[in-house]
């Protein structure tokens, strides 16, 4: 899987990408697929490696409460746990950056901290769909449930 993803990748950056998994695999996570992207994971996920046209990076699935000394670490709008580190050559690729942003990731799995994601602003419901979710509790637990963001 994870070799036919790199396949597919950008020609330039396919060195990028493997040199990635290379320091990421050598620190003893598991290597797994979710939604068709490589992933990492011990005691849960880790963070995802991936390439694009004009740059490879990682996904850190903790990365809101990694330390980031460099300012590697872009958050995009409105993620609260998910943060990115992009490369755009192979040159600019840290062993020791990625190292240290992979330990601290196994570190809080291993310590079960997690980011905060509890919904901080209040959902506004229909009165049409309260009553729907009234009358069906199985919906109305799925719902509760539920992602603002879905």
């Amino acid at each position: 899987m994870v070799a036919a993803y790199i396949s597919k990748a950008e020609e330039g950056f396919q060195p990028a990408f493997e040199l990635l998994r290379e320091t990421f695999l050598s620190e003893g996570p598991t290597e797994v697929s979710k939604c068709s992207v490589p992933c990492l994971s011990y005691k849960g996920l880790i963070c995802s490696t991936e390439s694009f046209k004009k740059h490879t990076g990682t996904g850190l699935f903790q990365g809101a409460v990694i330390a980031d000394p460099m300012n590697l670490i872009e958050c995009k709008d409105g993620t609260k746990a998910l943060r990115s580190i992009k490369f755009n050559a192979v040159s600019l690729i840290s062993k020791k950056v990625t190292r240290a942003s992979l330990e601290q990731s196994i570190s809080l799995n291993e310590n079960g901290i997690k980011v905060d994601l509890k919904k901080d602003h209040e959902l506004i419901i229909a009165d049409h769909l309260k009553e729907a979710l009234a009358k069906n509790k199985k919906a109305a637990t799925a719902f509760k449930e539920f992602s603002y963001s879905h």
